[in-house]
């Protein structure tokens, strides 16, 4: 997926055993299982052969 300007829009979506990332308002997705420790409550985000600014993040906790 190619930035559009020098942006990507990515919409993450973690749960307790799924990881869903939407690029480019879904022209591009991944979907797979994860099966975090007890106690990960982090996360991280990387970029593999270059550099990257987040330039806005949101969270919302959906257990409530």
């Amino acid at each position: 997926m190619k930035p559009v300007n020098g942006v990507l829009r990515l919409e993450i979506l973690v749960d307790n055993s799924s990881l869903e990332v939407f690029a480019g308002d879904g022209a591009g997705v991944y979907t797979t299982m994860v099966y975090p420790g007890p106690g990960a409550d982090g996360l991280s985000l990387f970029a593999k052969g270059g550099d990257f600014r987040v330039k806005e993040l949101t969270i919302w906790n959906l257990e409530k």
